[in-house]
């Protein structure tokens, strides 16, 4: 019994500082201080539904295919390679040839790999980069005309909206396509 009395003691405190919390906001606004407006963007969403940014992806896409096919090449030269090394019918020395050849060839892929996929990121990252800076003034124009102050960009696992009217994705997505056909 006891403890649920020190519980209850100690809650009162938090309880009636809550209370307070909450009466900021409203003794706030009875002040004349309006509240401040909060949206939430997907750029995520952006990227996968604006014109500029479905372009930029299926770009992406397209490098990505290109590194794909040029990964397949590589490879089947290298079974060839290594089918041919396997044959009964060559010398030794043509054969630790061919093996030196099958390794040069794997090492050249990896290398070839490795810079593949740093060029893809780094046109990734300057294709997001640059949608961005673009997306900015569509962005400002809707707070300005909606009287937003703070807009959090929507992060999957960190941001939960509780209200889609504050989700100004769409609104954004159909001016950022107004303004790109508007060029």
């Amino acid at each position: 019994m006891n403890r649920l009395v020190r519980r209850l003691r100690g809650g009162f405190p938090a309880l009636l500082f809550a209370g307070h919390l909450l009466a900021v906001p409203a003794a706030a606004q009875e002040a004349g201080f309006a509240p401040t407006r909060i949206a939430v963007i997907d750029i995520d969403r952006v990227a996968q539904e604006s014109e500029k940014g479905q372009a930029m992806i299926a770009e992406l896409q397209s490098l990505q295919d290109e590194i794909l096919r040029g990964r397949q090449t590589r490879e089947q030269e290298i079974r060839d390679l290594t089918n041919r090394a396997q044959s009964q019918l060559l010398s030794q020395a043509a054969r630790a040839d061919l093996t030196r050849d099958i390794e040069r060839k794997q090492t050249d892929l990896q290398r070839w790999l490795e810079d593949q996929q740093l060029e893809f990121n780094q046109r990734q990252t300057t294709g997001f980069q640059s949608l961005e800076m673009e997306l900015g003034p569509v962005v400002e124009e809707v707070a300005r005309e909606r009287n937003i102050q703070l807009i959090l960009r929507v992060t999957p696992g960190l941001t939960f909206i509780m209200d889609a009217a504050l989700d100004i994705s769409a609104e954004v997505i159909t001016r950022f396509n107004e303004a790109g056909s508007g060029e």
